[in-house]
C-alpha cells in the first residue's frame, strides 16, 4: 500500500504568518530579555564612569606631584585678593584663581594656561563687594580660558554643561574640590584644639599675597599661602588631597549681575525649590565663622531646627574651574558626612571658608585622592572620627586612622 501525504492550504503557498498567540510569546520573551539585560548594562555603564572618575583623580594626583617637584610646594589657591584697601575703580590685582588653574601645565593643558593672566582678578569687580559677586563676564581678559572645558576636571556622573550662572563668559565647570581641612575656629573632634588655627587640609586659601603669607581677618594668625609635603605630619597617604563635589544644577536661568541686587536672591529661592529635597544641594548656616565649635558641634548646630538654609551658597558650586571664589566651592571641608548637606559660615567667604561637603553621583559615596596619589572610595557611612581625621594634615589634630577604605 502506498501512503500519500495530505497537503493543506493552497498549492505553492507557504505557511501563513505568526498567530497572535505566537507574536505575544515572542514579545514577552524579548521583554524578559530586556528586563534581564538592562540592569547589567546599567551596571557596566556605572562601572565605566566610576573608572573614568578614578582615572581623572589619579591624573590630578600625578599633576600635583609634578607641580610639587617643580615648585617645592603644592599649588596656590586664591579665595580673595587685596580687598582691604581696594576701591571699585582700583586696578584688578591677582585674586580668585583656583588651584585647578595653576595645575593646567601638568595636565597637558599648557595652551589654556597661556591664555590666563594671573595678574588680573578672576572676577569683574575688584572692590570689597567682590566676595559676594565674583562673576566672569564675556569681556573679562580671562573669559576665553574660563570657558575652556577641561575633561580631566569632569566626572562622567556629573553635569558638565557650561551655563551663565557664573557670568556671561559661560565658565566651564569642575567636579573636583581640594581639601581645606577644618574651619579655623574648629576646636577639633574633642574640643581641645586651640583656636583660631590655620586651615589644616591639603590646600590653604590665600587671601592677600599668594606668594608670601595669608593674614586672617582678625590679624592674629599668619601662615604660608601654600602647603608643602613636609607640612603634612600625618603623612601624605593619610590625608585627602582632592575629592568629588557635585556641580550645582541650581540656576535661575540667566547671568548674574554686578552689583548684586536683591531680586537675585529671590530668583535663587525660586530656582532652588526644585532641588531643596536633595541634601547634597542644601547649605545650612553654621553661624559666625568666629564662633568656636567642635567638629560634632558644627554638624549639630547647622542641621538643627534653628539652621537657616541659603540657596545662594550652592548656586555657583562647581560652576567655574578657573575661579577660587568661595561660592564656587573649589575647596571643601571635612565637617559633614559625605553626600549630605553643607554648612556655610556667616562672613567665612572673606577667608575662603565655605563648609562644602564632598558629593557625587556614584551610589554610596565619593572617590577621594590621597596626598600620595592613591584613590579610595569613601563610603558615605564612614565613621565620622576617621573622616575628620583624614581631613587634617596635622597628626596632632586627631588620632591617625587604623585603616582606610579599599580603592
Amino acid at each position: 500500500m502506498k501512503w500519500r501525504i495530505q497537503r493543506t492550504g493552497r498549492p505553492g503557498k507557504g505557511r501563513a504568518g505568526f498567530t497572535l498567540i505566537e507574536l505575544l510569546v515572542v514579545v514577552a520573551v524579548i521583554g524578559l530579555l530586556v528586563a534581564l539585560l538592562l540592569p547589567a548594562l546599567s551596571s557596566v555603564v556605572s562601572a565605566a564612569r566610576r573608572t573614568r572618575c578614578m582615572a581623572n583623580l589619579k591624573q590630578i594626583g600625578l599633576a600635583l606631584r609634578a607641580y610639587h617637584t617643580t615648585h617645592g610646594m603644592f599649588p596656590i589657591h586664591m579665595s580673595a585678593g587685596r580687598l582691604e584697601s581696594a576701591r571699585s575703580n582700583a586696578p584688578c590685582t591677582t585674586a580668585y584663581f583656583s588651584w585647578h588653574a595653576r595645575l593646567l601645565p601638568y595636565l597637558e593643558q599648557q595652551a589654556v594656561y597661556d591664555l590666563i593672566n594671573f595678574d588680573r582678578s578672576m572676577a569683574d569687580t575688584c572692590d570689597r563687594a567682590s566676595v559676594a559677586q565674583a562673576y566672569i563676564s564675556a569681556d573679562h581678559p580671562n573669559a576665553t580660558a574660563a570657558n575652556a572645558r577641561i575633561d580631566t576636571f569632569l566626572c562622567p556622573e556629573d553635569g558638565a554643561e557650561n551655563n551663565a550662572s557664573m557670568g556671561s563668559s559661560l565658565p566651564a565647570p569642575t567636579s573636583y574640590a581640594g581639601n581645606m581641612g577644618w574651619p579655623m575656629f574648629s576646636t577639633g573632634i574633642d574640643g581641645r584644639r586651640s583656636v583660631p588655627a590655620p586651615p589644616n587640609g591639603f590646600f590653604v586659601s590665600a587671601t592677600l599675597d599668594a606668594g608670601t603669607t595669608q593674614m586672617f581677618r582678625d590679624k592674629s594668625v599668619t601662615l604660608p599661602g601654600f602647603v608643602r609635603e613636609q607640612d603634612c605630619s600625618r603623612g601624605l597617604s593619610h590625608v585627602v588631597a582632592v575629592s568629588e563635589r557635585l556641580i550645582s544644577p541650581v540656576w535661575d536661568g540667566r547671568a548674574h549681575r554686578a552689583p548684586l541686587r536683591s531680586e537675585d536672591f529671590r530668583t535663587a529661592e525660586v530656582a532652588y525649590s526644585s532641588f531643596s529635597g536633595d541634601f547634597r544641594f542644601r547649605s545650612f548656616c553654621s553661624f559666625s565663622w568666629q564662633l568656636p565649635q567642635s567638629q560634632p558641634d558644627y554638624v549639630r548646630n547647622a542641621t538643627s531646627s534653628h539652621g537657616h538654609v541659603d540657596p545662594f551658597y550652592v548656586m555657583n558650586q562647581g560652576r567655574a574651574w578657573i575661579s577660587g571664589w568661595a561660592y564656587t566651592a573649589p575647596l571643601y571641608m571635612h565637617v559633614f558626612r559625605v553626600n549630605s548637606a553643607s554648612g556655610y559660615l556667616a562672613d567665612g567667604q572673606w577667608n575662603g571658608e565655605n563648609i562644602v561637603t564632598p558629593s557625587s553621583g556614584h551610589a554610596g559615596g565619593v572617590h577621594a585622592l590621597m596626598g600620595d596619589g592613591s584613590v579610595h572610595f569613601i563610603d558615605q557611612k564612614m565613621d565620622m572620627a576617621i573622616w575628620w581625621a583624614i581631613g587634617s594634615r596635622n597628626e596632632t589634630d586627631a588620632p591617625l586612622p587604623n585603616r582606610l577604605p579599599n580603592g
